[in-house]
């Protein structure tokens, strides 16, 4: 294990506390070395812009207390929906646009 990955691994320790304290308006009890762990996991299964995204998801859910243990539980579930939600995102943004181009092309068709 490279030290690079441990302070990757702290990192993503820090941004969920952050987002924990932001949700909860308290500090969560968290011993870091254990906890690295689950995160060194999520961190090579994930990627770290993943990881994030799937933490952002999960804090946007409504829970009682957003435990560590039922992120490392569900994270690949987690990045899965989080990943159906960008391609559904994607694909209305395009639906948008094919749509506009249609109706600009029946209001020119209807001037005439």
């Amino acid at each position: 294990m490279a030290r690079n990955d441990n302070s990757k691994a702290h990192a993503l320790i820090s941004y969920y506390v952050l987002r924990y304290k932001l949700t909860h308006r308290r500090e969560p009890l968290i011993n870091r070395y254990k906890e690295k762990w689950g995160f060194l996991d999520m961190l090579a299964d994930l990627g770290e812009q993943e990881s994030r995204e799937v933490i952002d998801y999960y804090f946007s859910m409504p829970r009682a207390d957003h435990t560590t243990l039922t992120l490392f539980k569900s994270y690949e579930k987690l990045a899965k929906t989080v990943r159906e939600l960008k391609e559904d995102a994607a694909n209305r943004q395009k639906l948008r646009k094919e749509t506009e181009a249609r109706v600009t092309e029946w209001r020119a068709r209807g001037s005439n």
